[in-house]
């Protein structure tokens, strides 16, 4: 191996552990046979000396790094210089690393309950001023609002400095807030604490127009004191994710330094940390530097041997210089950290017994040290739920202040958490592991998988700012070929990325998640993310890596913030002093109360009997109020009318949802209602922005309008849309908190059952699959809703290329009184097809969605009256190059359809084989909410034997047998229709005056819909876990 000083990106080689053996018990105690993961090279490792503790940690199948040079053949040792990384895919921060000298317990625990200034009950005095002095500084070493040439002018003028201070401040005005800081004294403080800024200017940042002398800096550890300067500034708060390293990180600010040295001096990168405190905390400080500059090794592709730690409070800069042993120890406590988090993705969904590996490390038991810890209350919970603690001989240090934490709870809350925390460890695992795909896989390997855009260029320049967001840098990308590849995946792109969507941008293939921003703008030719950095300090890097055109990846972030904030929320419910109320009725499940209303309350008059006795009911809850909405009942328009009786009630209200959308919905019925919109305004519809949160000048400001409106409105994103791992789903992870309380007190719930969105035949499938018949059309008209084709037999005749169209079985489905109808291609046959290894798709039902879409359009139906719904995201690329001109046509996922209706809609099942039906296909809930989004016509096509292996779907055939909705295709139907070249059957404006008129009688919805049931409904229907989020 090589040593540490001088690693690169491709000495390190990864490695999957096939074998271990025991060598001896002092020299050699532990060895690993190791496969290179990807090209088959097995090597021969021996861990010896300090490396034995991660030795302990091994085991066959775990992922390693190891940093080095190779000769074939050749056996192993670990001398001092090697260095072997332990599962590399858990990207641990340096912070976190930097302080397990004192206890390996918090960090891991801060990781797994990571919480915001919120959540703890407010920012503090501290936090605050220091991340906007770090601000002020990035902003001075930059010249931040110049234009950025590569080398940024720095500006430590007084005037620039007062400009950031106030600007900053006034970016900050929430955290201000929180901390209970006046605006003006923020300020004050702020440019006291920046006053040592110019003198750290003079002393050691190179003039830009001439050279002066080189100062002497702080290093404890050489004999003569370093004479350094700054000369130009890298990157400011760079987010540097190091798989090579298994770490990741915010770099305050990257610079390159130039140091007097014999016999000449030299110029490397380094990082610059700025510490607003003493240097009290030196070791952990330096720690932290060092780590980082392995990180920036990776990133820069150069050796960074030495970081610079700057104290603004006494004005010293120390050179941290990179040291053999002290880096070894650090990637040694790394190593037993990602350990523990590697093994609780293995972790049985149960609590913790003899037998299972500790999922964390033993408290350390020091009442001093423990009683001042910012992480004891979690530190204590999962003591309580999940450590194995055997009675001491002698009294624990930490009795008392266990007690203190814990005593409130019983058995079942520590076995509510426990149950709980390990199944959000499965899903989490589930989840990180698309994360790691950004550097485990190619982007076209990940483009191919629907999870990403690769091969893409970036054009360059920056556009004009948004203009809901001025702060925001905005940037195009095409494909590398030109527009036109991208064109040919237009329709699949809506369905992989959606506007407001959060992305990572990577460079191909080594610089991952060089930047985090939203999706702003998507089109046929290109891609438009708004970032919340400037993304030209790392086009240089990237350019100087790969050349002149670098090419980008932009990946989905399937994770966001992770299941840190989701685990903390659940975790409060328990610490001493938190929330008892929710605990009692979540956990403990007490009833909730509701008191009596008096005979008679105002309410609106326009509401059906239905809505009505909601409103009622949740006028009269002390608790809570559960409101079963079924598809098409008018949620919408219930809970804005709730909102507006609840406010002339003298009340305050907050609106919550899942989506934007969802929540802008309801908002814009709103309009008369004193309002405040949270979130970032380009997601919020335009209609609603006038709701948003106004700018202000100082903190009391901002207070005044944050606490004066009635109506708070925002997006609650506390549960991803899909439970993906097989063994969280089945432990109850997607059973919704209102499926839990509706199933334990049914008494709770009231319904929405008149729905005004689908005919009566529609209806039928989800009432009896789902609501077992409480289902009902709010009018005759609804329930007699048909599509009529005023051009059906022109488009039979057009579809036949000319020829007779008797005994057509495209004729049946056509036909207006069959509203709808399963297609069974057993007989066709359609079977699957797989691209790849993994992505399936159905080219048969491709073909004859094809074939439908075009027949409807010929017929008189407005193509932006038909969506086509599909489970699986393969099948939505074939189906957009079936469709490719019939772009006003929906292709859409069960959750995207989700809120959507259309007059026709026709369902792609796909699956079609031996391989089953999956998972996508046995969900219920988002079977149901593909099942009720037609109005007027629903077309199911698919392997009737496949499907039928679902219980769900084999229950859907007996109700589709006894009306006679099932239609056997003949063999090789998908080849006696053809859709005749031209534009007419591409153009969504084709339908005839008489569809459009009909289409416009399709009666408006007046009330809301939608969920479960009493407790009859509920039982043994996972599907409905989160019904009631369907806002459609």
């Amino acid at each position: 191996m090589v040593k540490a000083a001088t690693v690169r990106r491709a000495a390190a080689r990864r490695q999957v552990v096939l074998e271990l053996e025991e060598l001896g018990r002092h020299e050699l105690v532990d060895g690993q046979r190791a496969k290179g993961a990807g090209h088959g090279t097995r090597r021969q490792v021996v861990l010896r000396d300090e490396w034995l503790a991660t030795a302990e940690l091994v085991h066959v199948g775990d992922v390693v790094n190891l940093i080095g040079t190779w000769a074939a053949g050749e056996k192993h040792t670990t001398p001092a210089d090697n260095l072997l990384i332990l599962h590399p895919d858990v990207l641990l921060s340096a912070t976190a690393i930097s302080g397990t000298s004192t206890c390996t317990r918090k960090p891991l625990v801060q990781a797994l309950l990571r919480s915001s200034a919120a959540d703890d009950g407010g920012s503090t005095e501290a936090l605050v001023m220091g991340a906007m002095l770090h601000a002020v500084l990035q902003a001075c070493l930059t010249g931040q609002g110049l234009p950025w040439a590569g080398l940024p002018p720095t500006n430590f003028a007084r005037g620039f400095v007062e400009q950031q201070v106030h600007a900053h401040v006034a970016a900050h005005l929430e955290d201000i807030v929180g901390a209970g800081l006046e605006t003006g004294r923020a300020a004050q403080q702020l440019m006291e604490s920046a006053a040592p800024f110019g003198q750290f200017a003079q002393l050691y940042l190179a003039h830009p127009h001439g050279e002066i002398e080189v100062t002497i800096a702080c290093d404890t550890r050489c004999r003569v004191p370093p004479r350094v300067r700054v000369k130009r500034v890298l990157e400011v708060e760079e987010d540097i994710w190091s798989p090579m390293y298994g770490l990741k990180g915010f770099v305050d600010v990257s610079v390159e330094v130039e140091s007097l040295a014999t016999p000449a001096s030299y110029t490397s990168v380094m990082p610059l940390e700025l510490k607003t405190g003493r240097a009290f905390a030196m070791l952990e400080h330096r720690a932290q530097t060092m780590l980082y500059m392995l990180m920036m090794s990776e990133r820069y592709g150069v050796d960074c041997a030495a970081g610079l730690l700057y104290y603004s409070r006494t004005g010293e800069l120390h050179r941290v210089r990179r040291v053999r042993n002290e880096v070894r120890a650090l990637l040694i406590g790394r190593n037993e950290l990602a350990s523990y988090l590697a093994r609780r993705e293995d972790a049985p969904a149960l609590p913790a017994v003899e037998g299972i590996p500790a999922l964390l490390p033993r408290t350390i038991d020091d009442a001093r040290t423990c009683s001042r810890c910012f992480v004891v209350d979690g530190c204590m919970l999962y003591r309580r739920a999940e450590d194995i603690v055997e009675d001491p001989e002698a009294p624990s240090a930490i009795a008392d202040l266990y007690e203190r934490k814990t005593a409130h709870l019983s058995d079942k809350h520590a076995a509510f958490f426990a149950h709980w925390e390990r199944l959000l460890s499965l899903e989490e695992d589930d989840v990180v592991r698309f994360r790691r795909e950004l550097w485990t896989m190619t982007g076209a390997a990940r483009e191919h998988n629907g999870r990403a855009l690769a091969g893409m260029q970036l054009v360059e320049g920056e556009l004009a700012a948004t203009p809901t967001d001025a702060r925001r840098h905005v940037y195009r990308f095409v494909r590398a070929a030109g527009p036109a590849r991208l064109a040919d995946h237009a329709a699949a792109l809506s369905n992989l990325l959606q506007v407001g969507d959060t992305v990572i941008v990577s460079v191909e293939p080594a610089l991952p998640a060089l930047a985090a921003g939203t999706l702003v703008e998507l089109s046929s030719s290109a891609v438009t993310i708004a970032l919340k950095r400037a993304l030209d300090p790392a086009l240089a890097l990237a350019k100087a890596q790969n050349g002149a055109h670098p090419l980008f990846r932009i990946d989905r972030d399937d994770i966001g913030g992770g299941m840190a904030r989701i685990r903390n929320s659940v975790a409060r419910l328990f610490y001493a002093g938190g929330d008892a109320l929710r605990r009692e009725l979540v956990v403990d499940l007490r009833a909730p109360r509701f008191m009596e209303l008096p005979d008679y309350v105002p309410l609106p008059a326009h509401l059906n009997d239905d809505q009505r006795r909601a409103m009622r009911h949740v006028l009269s809850a002390r608790d809570y109020a559960l409101v079963v909405g079924m598809p098409g009942t008018g949620k919408t328009t219930t809970i804005a009318e709730l909102i507006q009786l609840l406010v002339r009630r003298g009340k305050t209200v907050l609106l919550a949802s899942y989506t934007h959308s969802a929540v802008d919905t309801i908002c814009r019925k709103l309009v008369d209602v004193d309002l405040l919109r949270l979130g970032s305004v380009e997601k919020i519809h335009p209609d609603v922005r006038a709701f948003a949160m106004p700018e202000s000048s100082t903190a009391e400001e901002l207070e005044a309008r944050m606490t004066t409106p009635t109506v708070v409105a925002t997006t609650c994103l506390s549960l991803p849309p899909l439970v993906r791992h097989a063994a969280a789903r089945a432990g109850g992870l997607d059973v919704s908190l209102f499926s839990r309380l509706a199933e334990a007190h049914p008494t709770s719930q009231v319904y929405l059952t008149r729905q005004y969105r689908m005919n009566a035949d529609v209806m039928a499938l989800s009432n009896e699959l789902v609501y077992d018949g409480r289902l009902r059309c709010g009018s005759d008209a609804v329930a007699d809703l048909r599509l009529e084709l005023p051009a059906r037999s022109a488009s039979l005749t057009a579809m036949h290329a000319g020829g007779a169209c008797t005994e057509c079985w495209l004729d049946r489905v056509l036909d207006p009184a069959c509203r709808v109808v399963f297609l069974d291609t057993d007989r066709v046959p359609g079977r699957e097809t797989r691209v790849g290894e993994s992505l399936v798709q159905n080219e048969v039902e491709g073909a004859l969605v094809a074939q439908l879409a075009a027949a409807l359009v010929l017929g008189g139906t407005s193509a932006s009256d038909i969506a086509v719904i599909t489970p699986l995201r393969q099948q939505i690329r074939l189906l957009a190059a079936k469709l490719h001109g019939n772009s006003a046509i929906e292709i859409l996922t069960a959750d995207r359809a989700q809120g959507r209706d259309k007059a026709v809609v026709i369902i792609s099942f796909v699956r079609s084989g031996e391989a089953g039906v999956g998972e996508l296909l046995s969900d219920a809930r988002r079977i149901n909410v593909a099942l009720t989004r037609a109005q007027r016509k629903l077309i199911l096509v698919g392997s009737r034997s496949t499907l039928a292996e679902a219980p769900l779907l084999r229950k859907l055939f007996g109700v589709l047998d006894a009306r006679g909705w099932c239609q056997t295709l003949p063999p090789d139907a998908h080849r006696t229709h053809h859709a005749p070249p031209g534009d007419e059957n591409t153009r969504p404006a084709s339908a005839s005056p008489q569809a459009k008129a009909a289409l416009k009688r399709t009666p408006r919805r007046s009330a809301p819909a939608h969920t479960a049931g009493a407790r009859a409904i509920l039982k043994d229907r996972p599907l409905l876990r989160d019904l009631v989020n369907d806002l459609a």
